[in-house]
């Protein structure tokens, strides 16, 4: 019941791609290899820290959500030993507050902070890297879209932390869904303004 809508998820990505890559295909072979060598570049910089940061964040928040179910259990067993309700009419939920949720989203707003001032300094090194010389065709357009691209780094690493934010929850469905309609919207908007312009 977990792993369907979380391979779900994971299919997203490739499908946002490549409807990206369908609609830079209409601007020319230039921009469209230009585009190809920048989201290498991204997905690259992104998967050495978005990863592990999806990991984390699904064990961090399973982790509080356990040592509060054992607290609360113990807490039950004494109240029920001691009768008492302190206070609190019964049956009201107490609202718990998890701090591995924060951490998880500062750190991803940290990590995708980096990402982006990392990919917006340094696009003219990573292109050099992969061999766009600044005499190539492929040059100015690739660092325009690398450049473009980063300013969405860091909803890109708050995205992947929200997904395992969620993982920990036991709930691998609501993901699935806001992404699919985050995709859906962003088509709807590409197509729409291609055919404007």
């Amino acid at each position: 019941m977990l792993s369907l809508p979380a391979m779900a998820g994971q299919a997203i990505d490739p499908f946002a791609q490549l409807m990206e890559t369908a609609f830079i295909g209409r601007l020319g072979p230039v921009e469209l290899g230009s585009a190809g060598v920048s989201v290498m570049i991204f997905n690259n910089i992104s998967k050495l820290f978005n990863i592990p940061l999806l990991s984390v964040a699904t064990s961090f928040v399973a982790e509080d959500l356990a040592k509060n179910a054992t607290k609360d259990t113990t807490s039950e067993r004494g109240i029920q030993e001691e009768n008492s309700t302190n206070g609190k009419p019964i049956g009201v939920v107490e609202r718990k507050q998890l701090s591995s949720v924060s951490t998880a989203l500062l750190l991803a707003i940290g990590i995708g902070i980096f990402e982006a001032v990392a990919l917006s300094l340094g696009c003219g090194s990573f292109l050099n890297l992969m061999g766009i010389t600044v005499d190539s065709p492929m040059r100015i357009p690739a660092e325009r879209f690398l450049s473009l691209r980063a300013f969405g780094a860091p909803a890109v690493v708050v995205s992947l932390a929200l997904q395992g934010i969620f993982r920990g929850f036991k709930d691998t469905k609501t993901p699935v869904f806001l992404s699919w309609f985050g995709q859906f919207i962003s088509y709807i908007f590409i197509s729409h303004t291609h055919v404007l312009s």
